[in-house]
């Protein structure tokens, strides 16, 4: 007799609110509806960003305990639920990651545009510093989840809205899975949860080429010119060593040289939905001289 595979347990997750307004276990129905959708679109706009389009959150309200009015959801994948847990290295546990990850972004930039969003020495994670001066490093699908104006729709009906109707003082969301808090939110964070306004990194590449120097500079911080044979743009250079030699004196430019690079392209969504390349030099592998061509009149 073949016995039916088990089916993959799902994710626990409770959102917990907490206040004066809950304490004997109430709320209003209306509110509780709100509470329950904007959590299952949340989720489900996690899952799709981790997993694709197979994921359903299916919730589950088992009341109130010790003082506070709790929703309990039970998260499962379907469709592809096999593949991912057999063959594939992603974890159906990187969505609590990503909602943990995500709602910690939203505190941390404040509800404003990003002091400076940059490429961190980790791959594919950005520098996030806010406009304190304080910086965290985050996955760039942890960007590109809190830019989207769906997702920030959905926290509002599942933690603002909560925490703005009175006498709700907190709202917390747990996982037996993560052995803890994924966050704690509140009153002072109501402003946090508006869609992102940074620039939505979405192509990362590098690749050796040569370019054609147009304008050198040499202020620490400032872009070089240059023409790759198609078009001209600016690009910072970060090979430190190339720069040392400049400071030294060991390298002199003249009209017509290339540079032999590596240079990284990332191509991001700007806030107004268009596009825009950053090119960055990472290492210069050689500097070929332009070759002086002699006139036939030249003498001896």
């Amino acid at each position: 007799m073949v016995r039916p595979k088990k089916k993959p347990d799902g994710l626990d997750i409770s959102i917990e609110y907490r206040g004066a307004a809950v304490k004997g276990g109430r709320m209003n129905g209306r509110l509780v509806a709100q509470e329950i959708l904007g959590f299952c679109n949340y989720a489900s706009l996690a899952g799709e960003m981790i997993f694709g389009r197979d994921v359903e959150v299916q919730p589950e309200v088992r009341g109130f305990r010790g003082g506070s009015f709790d929703i309990d959801f039970i998260v499962e994948l379907l469709g592809t639920v096999a593949t991912i847990h057999s063959m594939s290295p992603t974890d159906p546990k990187e969505l609590l990651g990503l909602i943990k990850d995500s709602i910690t972004l939203f505190k941390h930039v404040r509800g404003e545009k990003p002091k400076r969003a940059s490429r961190s020495k980790v791959h594919n994670h950005v520098e996030v510093e806010n406009n304190k001066g304080n910086i965290q490093v985050f996955n760039i699908d942890t960007i590109n989840f809190a830019t989207d104006p769906a997702v920030a729709s959905a926290a509002q009906d599942f933690i603002v809205k909560p925490l703005q109707s009175g006498g709700v003082a907190s709202v917390e969301i747990v996982s037996k899975q993560m052995r803890g808090k994924l966050a704690s939110i509140t009153k002072q964070h109501v402003n946090s949860f508006v869609p992102l306004s940074t620039d939505r990194p979405l192509l990362e590449s590098e690749h050796d080429t040569g370019l054609l120097i147009d304008s050198p500079s040499f202020r620490e911080g400032n872009k070089w010119r240059f023409y790759d044979g198609q078009a001209g743009f600016t690009a910072a250079i970060e090979d430190e060593d190339f720069l040392k030699a400049i400071d030294e004196g060991q390298e002199r430019f003249g009209k017509g040289d290339v540079l032999v690079v590596t240079m990284r392209v990332r191509q991001v969504r700007t806030a107004d939905g268009g596009l825009r390349a950053e090119r960055t030099i990472l290492k210069v592998k050689e500097h070929k001289v332009a070759q002086r061509q002699c006139s036939l009149l030249d003498k001896d």
